[in-house]
């Protein structure tokens, strides 16, 4: 791991609900525009949210609520 003092890592194992990870960046979009938010996500992403698993459609929905901040 990388270490910096403007570095945070979150490592998130719940698939299911990345409720808390999209409130974090809208919080930190929202107090610091400049910055630089990375999500990292897996191949063939469900940017229409229609996937077979419950856990493709969630981060569906995460990566599109990501989209659409500044």
């Amino acid at each position: 791991m990388q270490q910096h003092p403007k570095l945070r890592e979150l490592i998130h194992t719940d698939v299911l609900d990345f409720s808390a990870i999209v409130a974090a960046a809208q919080t930190l979009a929202r107090l610091n525009t400049g910055m630089t938010f990375s999500y990292v996500s897996g191949g063939h992403q469900q940017l229409r949210e229609r996937g077979r698993s419950m856990w493709a459609r969630v981060r569906g929905q995460t990566e599109n609520a990501l989209l659409r901040l500044p």
